[in-house]
């Protein structure tokens, strides 16, 4: 029998830009009616922290027509509120000593409360995304639990879902691994398992950032019949080669970022030859994508220089502007936009503002 056709939406990693920026995107996904037709949100990072909000406030979404008439109460002020605060600087330092407690504790207190993975809805099924340390695979965090791929399957009914957002954002090398306890003897045999006789494995299985294994969150939702993706990513832009960069960034950092631009890229380029050999219906959207690549035109007048804008905004947990929010908002508003009217849903009609009106694409960014 087949199986009943299923849209995921993956939110890449990013920190508070590609959170800002996915906020947008969903936003004009719920005036286009098509939020309820994802049976499947996958995230990473900054982007889990949306998913987050979005799973424990679910229920409370008030559908007419398919759209959600109290978003903005619900979705995009918690964000906002969110977006305001220096969570990665106070975390750091906490982490140096207590490890990621700190950082679940201010996704608890200002984010998602007491809420536990089994809180979640049932549907749609809300995937957090994380790399699991021991084995360097994916490993992702829901309602049905956890599942490594190597060492299989087991439940977590009381998980917090701060500490799986967490996992999913303590991005390395800013932030210790997130550490489960587990029993050895909860798991169970998944499809395609071979470490599944490593107890010692199974113990305390440790999670870092899940942009680690794939910063977009498509590896999740891969079997869906039709994949959105949003990319709220910043490309690897050239740096030079001062003294610092020598000693530090080009020794630690730039090698780790390079290896997950290249998987980024592998990914972008296999999910859209899916779509153009028609293996997968759907669209991908970029914040530094040329707007002038689309077949059709927004109906906002935009400077060629935002997306170079974009893709210097910083990627940090840290306290950003209005300024700052309202034009990633609006810009990750706009890239869905296109991106759908293009190539998914050609039907539906423009917008006729943006988000925030007060902060056009026709000004310079910094203005």
């Amino acid at each position: 029998m087949k199986e009943p056709s299923k849209t995921g939406i993956a939110l890449s990693g990013g920190g508070f830009r590609a959170t800002l920026f996915h906020l947008g995107a969903i936003w004009r996904l719920n005036e286009m009616a098509l939020l309820p037709e994802i049976s499947q949100f996958s995230s990473v990072s900054g982007g889990s922290i949306l998913t987050g909000l979005l799973a424990v406030r679910w229920a409370k979404l008030k559908f007419h027509d398919g759209i959600a008439v109290n978003f903005d109460d619900e979705i995009a002020n918690p964000i906002w509120d969110f977006c305001s605060r220096n969570v990665d600087r106070t975390a750091v330092l906490f982490g140096l000593v207590l490890g990621t407690w700190k950082l679940e504790q201010i996704y608890r207190k200002h984010l998602v409360g007491e809420f536990q993975l089994q809180d979640l809805p049932d549907y749609p099924d809300f995937v957090l995304n994380a790399a699991h340390i021991e084995t360097g695979r994916n490993c992702t965090l829901s309602k049905k639990g956890l599942h490594t791929w190597r060492l299989g399957d087991v439940e977590l009914p009381y998980l917090a879902l701060a500490k799986a957002i967490a996992a999913s954002s303590a991005f390395p090398p800013a932030f210790p691994p997130v550490t489960l306890d587990l029993d050895a003897s909860a798991f169970v045999k998944a499809e395609y398992t071979n470490l599944f006789h490593r107890d010692d494995l199974k113990h305390k299985v440790s999670l870092t950032d899940g942009g680690a294994y794939d910063n977009l969150g498509i590896h999740a939702i891969r079997d869906c019949t039709t994949i959105l993706v949003s990319d709220g990513s910043s490309p690897l832009n050239a740096t030079p080669g001062k003294w610092f960069a020598r000693q530090f960034n080009h020794r630690i950092m730039r090698p780790m970022e390079t290896a997950i631009e290249q998987t980024r890229a592998l990914r972008r380029r296999d999910i859209v030859g899916k779509f153009l050999s028609n293996d997968k219906k759907g669209t991908l959207w970029y914040g530094n994508t040329d707007i002038c690549n689309y077949p059709i035109r927004s109906p906002f007048t935009i400077r060629p220089d935002w997306k170079d804008h974009f893709g210097s905004v910083r990627t940090r947990l840290n306290a950003f502007t209005d300024a700052e929010k309202s034009r990633l908002i609006n810009w990750g508003y706009v890239m869905c936009d296109l991106s759908i009217r293009s190539y998914y849903r050609q039907e539906k009609d423009p917008p006729s503002s943006l988000p925030f009106p007060a902060f056009p694409f026709s000004s310079h960014p910094t203005d």
